[in-house]
Parts: structure tokens; sequence; C-alpha cells
């Protein structure tokens, strides 16, 4: 078995999904039902830095970032820039895409590659009993890990997970 192509998932009832293909291990998505993801046309993007080392090795922040941009782009969803998304007062939303990654310690290459992938959709929710009192909410997220003797296996992975969430939006904002 190759090393890239192992990969698990733990889900929300805490079972953990384990595969030896990318697509049989492939990260789990929490919500069932993608009501919330109804009619949001705009949010703020927000990608985590990557490790410098990890830059080195060839996986960059910005190549995620402009992933992530794409598919936003090509399901009809608006990026908001910074200052955008500080102007919204009520209805806000913003996706928060997180890539953790360790290089494994060995002696000799190959390299080896711990990874773990978040992806979360906050919104702004209020409550029923108080319509002013509004607090950011996790609405929608993936979650996963794996391990790669290269940096395109995670690059493939994020990329998957974008799709995951394109896909649960589109599901409920057709074209």
């Amino acid at each position: 078995m190759e090393k890239g192509r192992r990969f698990a998932s733990v889900r929300p009832d805490g079972s953990i999904c384990v595969g030896t293909d990318p697509e049989i291990g492939r990260l789990e998505t929490y919500v069932e039902c993608f009501a919330p993801l109804h009619g949001l046309r705009e949010m703020y993007l927000e990608v985590a830095r990557l490790k410098p080392e990890i830059e080195q090795d060839g996986l960059t922040t910005k190549q995620i970032e402009t992933c992530a941009e794409r598919k936003l782009r090509e399901a009809g969803i608006t990026r908001l820039s910074e200052e955008e998304f500080d102007r919204q007062t009520k209805g806000w939303a913003a996706l928060y895409v997180y890539v953790g990654i360790v290089r494994a310690p060995s002696a000799s290459p190959p390299k080896y590659y711990v990874y773990s992938i978040y992806i979360q959709l906050h919104q702004d929710a209020f409550l029923v009993r108080e319509p002013d009192a509004g607090t950011p909410v996790i609405t929608w997220w993936t979650a996963g890990f794996g391990g790669a003797d290269n940096l395109n296996t995670v690059r493939v992975q994020v990329e998957g997970s974008l799709d995951d969430f394109v896909s649960a939006y589109l599901s409920i904002n057709p074209k």
C-alpha cells in the first residue's frame, strides 16, 4: 500500500472512517441538512497560514486560498473583502479553511507528512426569544486527517473538501 493513500476521518458520532484510498476515506461531512446554506450569496474567506517549512516544501497558503476562491466563484458565491466583512452587521457568513501539516521526523528521504483539514462555515445566528442578540455559529463543517509522502496528496484532499462544501451549497442553491 502506498503511504500517500492512507486516509481517515472522524465522524460526528465519534466513529472513525479509515480507507486506503482517498475516495474511500473521504472527509465526512457533519451537516445532514444543508438549510443553513440556503440563500447565501457572499461570504468572507479566511485560510490559515501554513508553516514556512511546508511552504518551502511546495504547498503554499496562497495555493489553498486561490483554490478556495475559485471554488466559491464557480459556485456563484462572492468573496467579501476584509473591509466588506467588517462592515456587515447582521447575516454574515465566513468560510474558514485550516490545514495543519507537520513533516514527520526521518533520518533520510522520502519526506512524510501528517495533516489535518478543517473547513468550517460560521454564520451570524439569532435566538428567536432574543432576536437582537447575534452570535457566531458553525453551521457546516468537515474535518479529517491523514498521512502522505507528498504535498500534492494533501492539496488534492483540501480541494476535495472544498468540493464537498460547494456540493452541499449547490444542493440547496442550484444554479
